[in-house]
């Protein structure tokens, strides 16, 4: 393909297409036929020959190029971000309209051509997913491509101004012309100011529907024939012309329904194998989804059709995650114990748990205002009064339960395990008439879905609606704070969340993304907590499987497991034991605090080495390993070193060993636990890391045996205890770090603590706070700016002319550390500092941070700047050449007046 490529002609500007080129067009998208998939090697040299700069899009038309062309653009965008290259280049050095030429020159604007042909090419890309025939044309590998490149466009939908303008269209308000018409009044009530482009809307589809059919007419007068024949005739001409003129309200459904139907159909009814392809295609289109629900531009609309559509609901069902129809009726999945999914749905299960974190993520959609967990709870017990009003009214006479359900406390109702005893006692009747009556029955599944119509109508799918509805949620501040902050086995040997290896991008990962948006303010602290986290997990697993390789555990005869090897980095655990575990705090479900002591023997271990171990100091992390060694261990996987892509030794290829996804079994990795240490005693115990009473003892300190006291993780050890597995009896390894590259535990902490909305509210000031989420003008938060704004409030409330005088005074409460902080902060300003003002008894302080500080109100200049101790109030004031200016600015503003 690359020496059709360069053989062709550069100098051609016109869009036909020769034979040659014809076929080696229809040979790129062919290269995501067969079972290899997309040939990495062969996209790799078509980017490297400028294959769709050279050929692809200059002779790219929207009306006459085939839906290999289309497929071939699509492979070649998504192979630039795989490789990290500036993938939408190519729009902007078009040189075939006269608009390129132009902006290519020089001489024009680069956004007015290739918009047009950009959106054009969006069009055609829609109308693949909205055409039956052509989405059944596409094999699997095509399909992945397509979802992939959609999660590319709407990923860089804020950073280029021509993709945004194209694919924005498809998450507007015509979206909700797939809401049923229950659902859709529901939703225009509770906004009403969305009822006048409601009805523009509507208006503007009836005039295009009667042009529609006015032409179809007249064709059908033209072509006399059999009446049943252009009848037909007709209704495709209507459907084609429906989705032509709005993609906006058919490709979603369109997208969705695609997406369900593979997933309801994935698992074979025979037991057959099931297609890994189907299988990434499906995790694509949730990623996809998750994305689309993570950004407040995309979300507006999209939510409420993803909830009426039941999108959870179904796919918690399915036979990949849910489990078989005997577990899916059982009490224990409607207490939402979910099924363990299949192996082959692990992660296609983690991303389903995004797109339900995101689905009832706490922010009003049509304005973007975060949700307290105050006005979360009152919205809650609303639906719950309204459930039992309605039980009361129109079920108290048909089964006795619904009188005794609609007179108990809305609080007790509310709770998922109480709500899901009192539904699953009623008969399938019931549960779809209140479906009905609170408009939450979805729209009729597909006719060519058999297995969506059978869980459609089915009993559990009803309850599981109700359930998400009107079951309480629960906090997220609340379930951060039961979090563990030290990694488990779980998450260290996780390839979904943690991946092991190089990541090769077939498939995704379970995390969240660092947009440019965020939703509110715990969003981007919430991601960043759990990337952080994610992050020290691999870190952690790197030197954990470090050190296990070097300590290389062997099984004896008897069934013991012992280590044949020496690691710096760890030391074989004596004994173990807990020592307190004290009740938890009000509120708090998890223990205060959990000590623990942990025995060692330093014998095995001189000179530096042995001091690094009795210099552990309070707050260090350590980590307990429970390895029972196989008596057979798998062989090893060949997968790449540590050391690079020739296999060197490098940092973590000291010992030999290979990042594998099978390390665990093979070393017998059974349990790690964190925990941190708060003393280090020896045998006389005596305390060896205190620093106010260091140990002088002439004789040194005693024996080799040393006793470690730490504090376990208190969520990790009340997880533990529930799951009833004896977990801390096993510890036989204890394996520390560096103690440069332990510090993961306090950035988490600190990250945790801020997510508390009255921290969020103290550390981030007003006027940076939607700059901060990606949103407004980041000029704006300037000093200067903020005058003119208190210049403008000045002039509506009749205040000076044209903001003369203004000041600006913003509180930076605990943000500088002191004077000499603040100095440094502004290098280019003269600093002064002024005396806190002198307020008279009879002044409530409380009622000074209502006041607005002016430039009189400041207090007498300090005469010792350190005197003035944070936090700080500082008040921005005007320069001589600043006033100046202003001044002959405000002057030739009168003049031309």
């Amino acid at each position: 393909y690359r020496d059709q490529i360069l053989s062709k002609p550069k100098t051609k500007t016109n869009n036909t297409k020769g034979e040659a080129e014809a076929e080696a067009e229809a040979g790129a998208a062919k290269n995501t036929k067969g079972g290899g998939g997309p040939l990495a090697a062969k996209l790799s040299i078509l980017e490297l020959s400028s294959y769709l700069e050279q050929y692809l899009w200059p002779h790219f038309d929207p009306v006459t190029s085939t839906n290999e062309h289309v497929l071939s653009i699509l492979l070649m965008v998504n192979q630039k971000f795989k490789e990290s290259v500036p993938a939408w280049d190519f729009i902007k050095g078009d040189t075939t309209t006269k608009a390129g030429l132009a902006a290519a020159m020089g001489d024009g604007d680069v956004e007015g051509g290739d918009a047009d042909k950009f959106s054009g090419f969006f069009t055609r890309v829609v109308s693949l997913q909205c055409d039956a025939t052509s989405w059944d044309g596409l094999n699997v590998y095509e399909r992945v491509a397509y979802v992939l490149f959609l999660i590319n466009v709407y990923a860089s939908c804020l950073e280029e101004p021509i993709v945004s303008s194209a694919a924005m269209k498809l998450m507007s308000l015509p979206l909700w012309e797939g809401l049923t018409p229950g659902r859709l009044q529901m939703e225009l009530e509770e906004f009403p100011q969305l009822m006048r482009h409601w009805r523009h809307l509507q208006a503007k589809k009836a005039d295009d529907a009667s042009t529609t059919t006015t032409a179809t007419t007249a064709k059908g007068g033209a072509n006399k024939g059999s009446k049943k024949r252009g009848r037909d005739d007709a209704e495709k001409e209507g459907e084609g012309a429906v989705v032509a003129m709005a993609p906006e309200s058919a490709f979603i459904p369109c997208f969705v329904n695609a997406f369900l139907l593979a997933l309801e159909s994935a698992v074979p009814s025979d037991g057959g194998r099931i297609d890994r392809m189907t299988i990434v295609y499906c995790e694509r289109c949730m990623e996809l989804l998750v994305d689309l629900l993570a950004q407040l531009p995309t979300r507006r609309f999209l939510r409420t059709l993803l909830d009426n559509m039941h999108v959870l609901e179904r796919c918690s069902l399915s036979n990949l995650l849910g489990g078989d129809v005997l577990e899916r009726c059982s009490l224990s999945n409607l207490l939402n114990i979910t099924t363990e999914p299949k192996p082959e749905g692990k992660l296609l299960s983690q991303l389903l748990d995004m797109f339900k974190f995101y689905l009832g993520f706490e922010i009003k959609d049509q304005t973007g205002e975060p949700l307290q967990d105050s006005e979360m709870l009152t919205a809650h017990l609303q639906q719950i009064h309204i459930l039992q009003r309605m039980a009361y009214k129109y079920y108290a006479d048909q089964h006795p339960a619904m009188k005794e359900f609609s007179f108990l406390s809305t609080s007790a109702v509310g709770k998922r395990p109480s709500l899901a005893k009192h539904l699953n006692g009623l008969p399938t009747e019931i549960l779809s008439d209140i479906c009905k009556r609170t408009r939450l029955l979805p729209p009729p599944a597909p006719t060519n879905n058999p297995n969506a119509q059978e869980v459609v109508g089915s009993r559990e799918f009803l309850l599981q609606i109700l359930l998400n509805k009107f079951s309480e949620r629960e906090s997220q501040v609340d379930k951060i704070s039961q979090m563990p902050l030290f990694p488990s086995e779980e998450l260290l040997f996780d390839p979904n969340s943690v991946p092991i290896g190089h990541y090769h991008h077939d498939r995704p990962l379970a995390l969240p993304k660092l947009n440019l948006q965020f939703l509110t303010f715990h969003d981007y602290l919430l991601r960043a907590f759990d990337l952080f986290r994610l992050e020290s997990a691999y870190e952690i697993r790197e030197d954990l499987c470090d050190t296990i390789k070097r300590s290389n555990p062997r099984l004896d005869p008897f069934g013991v497991t012992y280590f044949n090897g020496w690691a710096r980095m760890a030391t074989k655990v004596v004994g173990f034991g807990i020592t307190e575990v004290a009740k938890p705090d009000l509120g708090q479900r998890v223990p205060a605090k959990v000590h623990a002591d942990i025995s060692i023997d330093l014998q095995n271990f001189d000179g530096v080495i042995r001091d690094e171990w009795e210099q552990l100091r309070e707050h260090d992390v350590l980590f307990l390993v429970t390895i029972n060694a196989p008596n057979n261990p798998p062989p090893q996987a060949n997968t790449p070193k540590f050391g690079g892509k020739k296999g060197g030794r490098g940092k973590r290829d000291a010992g030999g060993g290979e990042e594998d996804h099978d390390f665990a079994a093979r070393y017998g990795v059974t349990r790690v636990r964190g925990c941190e240490v708060y003393e280090l005693v020896d045998e006389d115990g005596v305390v060896l890391n205190d620093p106010l009473k260091p140990d002088q003892r002439k004789t040194g300190r005693a024996g080799d045996a040393r006793t470690l006291r730490v504090r376990l993780d208190p969520a990790q050890y009340h997880a533990d205890m529930r799951s009833g597995e004896d977990v801390y009896g096993g510890f036989n390894l204890l394996v520390r770090r560096k103690a440069k590259e332990n510090n993961f535990r306090s950035i988490l902490e600190t990250i945790r603590d801020l997510m508390s909305m009255a921290a969020v509210g103290k550390a981030v000031p007003p006027w940076l706070h939607d700059i901060f989420l990606g949103y407004g003008d980041p000029a704006s938060a300037h000093y200067k700016s903020l005058q003119a704004a208190e210049a403008a409030e000045g002039e509506d409330d009749g205040g000076g002319d044209d903001g003369e005088g203004v000041v600006v005074t913003q509180d930076f409460n605990d943000t500088f550390l002191g004077p000499d902080h603040v100095v440094k902060a502004f290098p280019n300003s003269k600093v002064v500092f002024h005396a806190p003002k002198v307020v008279k008894d009879e002044v409530d302080p409380m009622d000074l941070e209502d006041f607005e500080i002016g430039l009189s109100d400041l207090g007498e200049v300090a005469k010792d700047m350190n005197g003035v101790q944070p936090p700080y109030k500082l008040t921005f004031v005007k320069s001589k050449s600043e006033e100046k200016g202003s001044k002959a600015a405000k002057g030739k503003a009168k003049a031309k007046a």
